[in-house]
């Protein structure tokens, strides 16, 4: 039975007392049989990866709401809390007997670590991310379900998309839908600033978004440049800081950088990750360069919501539609399903067809062709007409407004192509792309933006 013993535990007890974040989750991600939980961590440690910003972001967004405002060395303190009080579970699981818990803490003990931490503080613990979640889970369907839920945020395979669509399915399992929404938005929000954040990994480079601060140890001196975004997309001209203030808050934000750069190779003697490649943070599809190692999980098979997408036709009893299928009535994006199914089957009528499997694949895949074009409805459905280059109904085409309209809006793609397109596919790649945040959530949005000007990245796991 895998899990943790003594020597385990004075090891990480090491790296708790010296404050060595990186190298006390990268213990638990390297151990043989761990969950993930270490590995997850470790990119909120770097910020490095989109969950680790995703994280760190709303995190600071909530304590500042909370009216705290946690510097670089705050959220460095706020850290190391937080390892102490998972120490403290672990070495209380061993003394029960529990090993296997010991290294892989149940849902419940790690929320009351964020808990305590974060109360510790003052601030609301639903600034951990999956509180909302897990809680929403234990008051529905239990602690199983907590645990089932936890299994799937651990879930570092396929670059993260068998996490995102089981996450999106436990979202609908488990919150009412009003706040489904609010917390997928929230959540989408606050990632969409966090993917221009940069890893806190360079102390001489310190984001605080849309500036950039560069520090010369040759002259000493900290320059600052603006990131441009767009087709001049790059760095604009840099000038040197001179504000004393500033100055003071990047030198502090350095130094920390500094410290856990020089603790990243203090290994205990004892810890047989010396002299081995720390663990790299897992990779998500949306970030850049290889997936990282992933002891003890295969490759998760993505999956959206668990249904049966074969099913084309009225659904009752326990082959309900999944939450996140848009055939639900209360998904989302169910009333451009439903506008495009009858748009399929007025072409079906016309051509002298029943509505079929083939049928409901094309009703999918326009779905998500809507979704991706940002259709707020579809009034038509329409085939190609023939021309020299292509064959009548070679395309079809969703419309927003009078198809005769020239201006009108339209989307295109091949008949065959979607036809033979699996439901399942479509509804996956119409989850990984929700529809663009409500007026009320870009003005959350654009909130969260200017805010993280003033501050770094930070990290706080």
């Amino acid at each position: 039975m895998s899990g943790l013993n003594e020597r385990d535990l004075t090891i990480l007890g090491h790296y708790a007392q010296q404050g060595n974040r990186e190298l006390y989750w990268n213990y638990l991600a390297q151990h043989p049989g761990n969950d993930g939980y270490g590995t997850l961590a470790l990119g909120v440690v770097r910020n490095d990866n989109a969950p680790g910003r995703v994280a760190n972001l709303h995190a600071d967004m909530r304590a500042r709401s909370d009216g705290r405002e946690m510097s670089e060395r705050d959220w460095e303190r706020f850290g190391v809390d937080l390892i102490t009080r998972d120490l403290a579970m672990r070495r209380e699981h061993v003394r029960e007997g529990h090993p296997e818990l010991a290294l892989n803490l149940p849902a419940r003990d790690v929320q009351r670590a964020h808990d305590q931490s974060f109360t510790q503080a003052g601030i609301n613990p639903n600034a951990w991310t999956p509180r909302q979640l897990l809680e929403g889970a234990r008051r529905t369907h239990g602690e199983a379900e907590v645990e089932r839920v936890w299994d799937h945020m651990l879930d570092n395979g396929a670059l993260g998309l068998g996490r995102t669509a089981n996450t999106l399915y436990d979202i609908g399992r488990n919150l009412p839908p009003g706040e489904a929404t609010t917390y997928t938005g929230r959540l989408a929000a606050v990632r969409a600033t966090a993917m221009s954040s940069e890893s806190n990994l360079d102390p001489d480079r310190i984001q605080r978004s849309p500036m950039v601060y560069e520090y010369s140890a040759r002259h000493r001196t900290w320059t600052e440049s603006a990131q441009i975004s767009g087709p001049d997309e790059g760095m604009g001209a840099s000038r040197t800081v001179t504000d004393r203030a500033l100055i003071a808050e990047l030198n502090d934000a350095r130094a920390v950088r500094l410290h856990r750069q020089e603790m990243r190779d203090d290994f205990h003697p004892a810890d047989p990750n010396r002299g081995r490649p720390l663990m790299r943070s897992p990779a998500v599809l949306s970030d850049a360069g290889e997936p990282a190692r992933e002891p003890g999980r295969g490759e998760a098979r993505v999956q959206l919501a668990r249904a049966d997408y074969g099913d084309y036709g009225d659904r009752g009893g326990g082959n309900e539609p999944a939450p996140f299928d848009p055939r639900r009535a209360d998904h989302p994006q169910h009333s451009l399903y439903c506008q495009c199914r009858d748009g399929v089957q007025r072409l079906d009528a016309a051509h002298g067809r029943s509505y079929d499997e083939g049928s409901e694949r094309l009703t999918a895949r326009l779905t998500q062709l809507a979704s991706d074009n940002r259709f707020d409805r579809v009034d038509a459905v329409v085939l190609s007409r023939g021309t020299e280059r292509l064959g009548a109904g070679e395309n079809v085409f969703v419309v927003r407004g009078d198809p005769t309209d020239p201006a009108s809006q339209r989307a295109h793609t091949n008949t065959r192509e979607a036809m033979e397109t699996k439901v399942e596919q479509s509804f996956q790649a119409l989850a990984m792309n929700p529809p663009q945040p409500t007026q009320q959530q870009a003005a959350l949005q654009q909130e969260q933006q200017a805010e993280q000007q003033r501050n770094p990245a930070r990290s706080m796991a």
